[in-house]
């Protein structure tokens, strides 16, 4: 990075030059995501299988978090708009991942939740916990490793709508601020207090917290 201490460059040498003991591989159906169960773990995709939430359960979910004002896009309303949105928001840039894009290509959500508010949070995870339906939360997708992607299906809990920054403490330089609050803009408000990120992200114009 241009940014390490020659001592600690010394040491990731020294490390790098202690031979590893030799990990007995594994059979290929016993690799990727979870190892944990033989019986469980898909051979098709390499990570372990379990079922999607019935239509049903999905339905009364939705139902509940709409009840509740949430903003919600579902599968079954079968809208197009609808449909391409849930698309888009069931996926990160996993496809940079040539092994990643194999295994995870195809995988979307059965509705796609936006929370503006933690209580529009607290009220979707309540619906989809009594109906025994998966959550994957997301901010803008711009992780390249497959964190975005609903593996069961479910529903996508987009937190981009929480983006308001609530407190900088200049004096202890500490930020409170909303899941979908961008890094470039925090950022900036951290500059304004004389502080700056420890951390940046080649993607943090668009990347959120």
């Amino acid at each position: 990075s241009g940014f390490a201490r020659p001592e600690f460059l010394v040491e990731v040498e020294a490390i790098a030059a202690v031979p590893r003991p030799r990990r007995r591989a594994q059979p290929r159906w016993r690799r990727g995501f979870s190892t944990a169960s033989a019986s469980c773990v898909s051979k098709a995709r390499g990570f372990a299988t379990a079922a999607r939430p019935s239509p049903d359960a999905v339905a009364s979910a939705v139902a509940k978090a709409r009840d509740a004002g949430v903003k919600v896009f579902a599968r079954a309303d079968d809208d197009a708009n609808q449909l391409r949105m849930i698309r888009k928001l069931s996926r990160d840039a996993f496809e940079y991942s040539p092994v990643l894009a194999k295994k995870l290509e195809g995988l979307e959500a059965d509705a796609v939740a936006f929370a503006k508010t933690q209580d529009d949070v607290v009220s979707v995870v309540a619906a989809a916990v009594s109906e025994n339906v998966p959550v994957v939360a997301r901010g803008a997708g711009t992780g390249n490793y497959g964190q975005a992607v609903p593996l069961f299906g479910g529903i996508v809990l987009d937190l981009s709508g929480l983006d308001q920054i609530e407190k900088l403490d200049a004096e202890r330089g500490t930020v409170l601020a909303g899941a979908g609050s961008l890094l470039s803009t925090i950022e900036d408000a951290t500059r304004q207090q004389g502080w700056e990120l420890r951390q940046h992200p080649s993607t943090r114009r668009n990347a959120t917290l």
